[in-house]
């Protein structure tokens, strides 16, 4: 039986111990939302939210503070130049692999856009669900970007089987994990994913999905006593 954790412990393991960089400014709340996604993305080891004009408003990693400004900075510049380009133009998402680093710009609302650092085949398994808990958390922050579309995809912690079969839930504000019925598996998800239907012992039913990093998502917002959140 696995322990309750959001990304799978045998992953952990396999990661090296990241490097303590000094910080050129003040951790804020944009620091501990770029770290969270930073975790959810297999590969990643920075991430900076950089503004129109090239301007990082944070950045949080392990890369030293001014080769994460510069690459953002950069990449911004590029996403200006795909502007220019017609059938180039307003790109969703742009994956850059590099003999020794790859890239992921992910452009925002308002000009905005965050980019991310990653090794040189890190992140190209779909991780579409943590860009949406990313882009919601600062759209409520700060109001910069949009509400993603589609299910409030929420972050929990789930206990599974060896063969990722969930066992319990819990919301990441909760203490005590909600024992689980899985009563199907979802079929038809990305390269890495696994999806299950399943049952909260509160009867609450909602759907699990473990992204290739090993990050857990309900498809609903749950509580930390196991039913749905009606204040979304």
């Amino acid at each position: 039986m696995k322990p309750a954790t959001g990304v799978d412990p045998r992953t952990r393991r396999r990661a090296p111990r990241p490097a303590v960089v000094p910080r050129d400014t003040d951790a804020t709340a944009f620091t501990l939302l770029l770290a969270d996604l930073i975790g959810r993305i297999p590969g990643a080891h920075a991430a900076a939210l950089v503004d129109r004009d090239g301007e990082s408003i944070d950045y949080a990693g392990t890369l030293s503070p001014f080769d994460i400004k510069v690459a953002a900075a950069h990449w911004q510049i590029i996403l200006g130049e795909l502007d220019r380009v017609p059938p180039l133009r307003d790109p969703r998402h742009v994956v850059v692999r590099g003999l020794q680093k790859s890239f992921i710009i992910r452009p925002l609302a308002d000009g905005y856009s965050v980019v991310l650092v990653l090794s040189t085949r890190g992140g190209f398994a779909p991780c579409t669900r943590a860009y949406t808990v990313f882009e919601r958390a600062l759209h409520a922050e700060a109001g910069i970007g949009r509400k993603a579309p589609g299910p409030p995809w929420t972050p929990v912690l789930v206990e599974h089987d060896a063969r990722c079969r969930p066992r319990s839930l819990r919301a990441l504000d909760a203490e005590m994990p909600q024992p689980t019925e899985v009563l199907g598996a979802v079929m038809g998800l990305g390269r890495g994913e696994r999806g299950f239907r399943v049952r909260i012992v509160t009867g609450v039913e909602t759907m699990l999905v473990r992204e290739p990093g090993g990050a857990w998502y309900a498809d609903e917002p749950i509580d930390s006593t196991g039913h749905l959140r009606r204040n979304r």
